[in-house]
């Protein structure tokens, strides 16, 4: 008696079950692949749908062979697990184990199989094709989502509705904008701040160009974040701030632009005062008296807030940035007049 051919039919039977396992577990995995290729080629807004399919039939059948030969094939002690899970209590398994055994107790076991297996009425129709109910669960939800994001997918290919690159576009367009105020003031001295003092900036953007202008007699310092640049421009704003502009009169501000420290000498004294001659005589108020020496007189003019210049070093730098605005681009009409007026300032 050979007990694989006693077997051939439950076998069938469970080689079929086997096959719908593994086609079911290869599906899950191919509907997967499936759902991420077609949300990628959405997302990015390509509208090639097809390849999808190709992509779920390979996976599909690529899992599903290597679940069958790794997990579902049926062997002969699994068939015969099977039919002894039909009341047999361990007969068949026994049967199988000792098929090529010909001493007479094995013998007489197989044959009592046997005859049980016929007069039970145990044959291959008993046995139930049976997929587990977790396989089942992920197999809807994968195909639901899996089909579903293919008919995005192509809709979208089709402009019937918006890729996601687009929604996501729409979205940040849509996104509330942050605005601040940034506002430029004169904090000590005489001077004025050209251009808009105040201004309303989207978040990242750049503010319009301001100029720190002294009146006469007076020196732009610096602005208080220590800027020493009296033409300026913020760029990609993300927060409320105040500028202030410090200027200080000419005869506090030492020869390279700093405050007159105790001890400085300015560069501009009288011939006499220079080689060490003696003043000319005060008077009771402290004043040259008629007919003294040099008298000081301030006649500095500033030009970048922290040297002094005049005479052809003016007229350098003047014409340095003229030539600057001439050969750069970019440079606006109101910016170009800004500066014109500033030098106008120094000038006087």
């Amino acid at each position: 008696m050979n007990v694989k051919n006693v077997l051939k039919k439950y076998r069938t039977k469970l080689t079929v079950e086997a096959i719908i396992r593994a086609a079911a577990f290869g599906a899950i995995f191919g509907f997967i692949a499936l759902l991420g290729y077609e949300f990628a080629v959405w997302m990015a807004g390509i509208n090639v749908v097809w390849p999808g399919i190709c992509i779920f039939a390979v996976v599909a059948g690529g899992v599903g062979a290597l679940a069958y030969y790794l997990k579902y094939r049926p062997t002969a002690k699994a068939v015969a697990r099977r039919i002894d899970a039909l009341g047999l209590e361990e007969r068949v398994i026994t049967m199988t184990q000792f098929e090529n055994e010909q001493d007479e107790i094995y013998v007489l076991q197989r044959n009592e199989t046997l005859k049980t297996l016929a007069e039970n009425g145990i044959t291959e129709k008993l046995i139930k094709i049976a997929i587990s109910v977790p396989c089942i669960i992920a197999l809807c939800f994968t195909a639901l989502f899996g089909i579903g994001m293919t008919t995005v997918s192509a809709l979208s290919a089709n402009g019937v509705i918006e890729s996601g690159k687009e929604v996501i576009t729409g979205i940040e367009e849509n996104k509330p904008k942050e605005y601040y105020d940034i506002a430029y003031e004169v904090y000590s001295g005489e001077g004025y701040i050209e251009g808009e003092i105040f201004q309303r900036v989207e978040e990242g953007s750049d503010t319009t160009a301001v100029l720190a202008v002294p009146e006469d007699g007076y020196a732009f310092v610096c602005w208080s974040d220590k800027n020493e640049d009296p033409y300026r421009i913020d760029y990609g704003v993300t927060a409320s701030v105040t500028y202030y502009a410090v200027f200080l009169p000419i005869g506090e501000m030492g020869g390279d632009g700093d405050l007159a420290a105790e001890g400085d000498e300015p560069s501009d004294l009288p011939v006499d005062y220079k080689d060490g001659a003696e003043g000319g005589e005060e008077n009771e108020d402290g004043e040259p008296s008629q007919g003294a020496g040099g008298v000081y007189e301030s006649h500095n003019q500033v030009l970048d807030g922290e040297t002094y210049y005049g005479g052809q070093v003016y007229r350098n730098a003047y014409q340095d940035a003229i030539d600057r605005m001439a050969e750069e681009q970019g440079w606006t009409d109101e910016e170009k007049e800004m500066i014109n007026e500033y030098f106008k300032t120094i000038a006087k």
